[in-house]
C-alpha cells in the first residue's frame, strides 16, 4: 500500500522540527516561547492551508501568521486611535478605518475587478486559502493584501517588470515561475513593513495618550 499524503498539521510540524537548530540557538527562554507560538498559529488556518498547492511549505506558514498578526494589530490600533479621540489627527485616523472597513466586500472576485493586474495574480495566488476562511475573516484578508498593495505596489511589482522586459518566449514559463517567488517574497516583506508601520503608530498613539493623561 502506498503512503497516505501528510496533512498540513503534520507538514508544519516537520517545517516545525527544520527549524530546530535555529530555536536551540535563540538567546533567551522567552525567544523560544514565542518562536513557538508562531509556530501555534497556523494550526489556527490548517483548513485554508490545505487547501493551497504550494510547494514551499514554508510560505503558507509565514502567510497564516502575517494574517493572524494583522488582524492582532489592526484591533489594538483600533483601540488605540479610539482612546486618543481627543487627537484630531487620531480622529480622522478612526474615521478613515471605519470608512474603509464599511467600503471592503468579502468577495475576491469583486475587488479583482478594482484593481490592476498583479494585484488580480496576487489574490488569485492566495485565493485558495481566502475561499476557507469565515467571511468575516475572508474580508480582513482582502484588506490585508489591498492595503499593503496600495501602499507598496512599486515595491512589489518590480522584479515582475523587469521579467517581464527580459524574458524571451520560450523561457517565460520558467520565467514566471521565477517571478512568483520573487513576489511571493516581495509580499511577505511589505506586510512585514506594514504591520512595523501599525506598531510604530500605535506607539506614538500610546505617548499622545499618555499625554493627555
Amino acid at each position: 500500500m502506498g503512503r497516505s499524503i501528510p496533512s498540513f498539521r503534520m507538514l508544519i510540524d516537520i517545517e516545525r522540527l527544520e527549524w530546530k537548530t535555529f530555536r536551540e540557538n535563540l538567546s533567551n527562554r522567552q525567544d523560544k516561547q514565542y518562536f513557538n507560538k508562531l509556530f501555534s498559529i497556523p494550526k489556527l488556518y490548517c483548513n485554508s492551508l490545505s487547501n493551497l498547492s504550494k510547494p514551499i511549505n514554508m510560505e503558507p506558514i509565514l502567510l497564516s501568521v502575517l494574517f493572524q498578526s494583522f488582524k492582532e494589530n489592526d484591533k489594538l490600533l483600533y483601540k488605540s486611535t479610539e482612546s486618543t479621540i481627543s487627537s484630531k489627527s487620531a480622529d480622522i485616523a478612526v474615521q478613515k478605518n471605519i470608512k474603509s472597513r464599511v467600503n471592503f466586500t468579502t468577495s475576491v472576485n469583486s475587488q479583482i475587478g478594482d484593481k490592476d493586474y498583479n494585484f488580480a495574480q496576487l489574490l488569485r495566488e492566495w485565493k485558495e486559502f481566502s475561499d476557507c476562511l469565515s467571511k468575516e475573516d475572508e474580508s480582513i484578508f482582502i484588506e490585508m493584501i489591498t492595503r499593503c498593495y496600495d501602499s507598496y505596489h512599486l515595491a512589489i511589482d518590480s522584479y515582475n517588470n523587469i521579467q517581464n522586459g527580459k524574458i524571451a518566449n520560450t523561457k517565460k514559463e520558467k520565467g514566471q515561475q521565477r517571478s512568483s517567488v520573487r513576489t511571493t517574497t516581495s509580499l511577505f516583506m511589505a506586510l512585514y513593513l506594514y504591520q512595523q508601520k501599525q506598531l510604530n503608530y500605535m506607539k506614538s498613539n500610546q505617548r499622545q495618550l499618555d499625554f493627555y493623561v
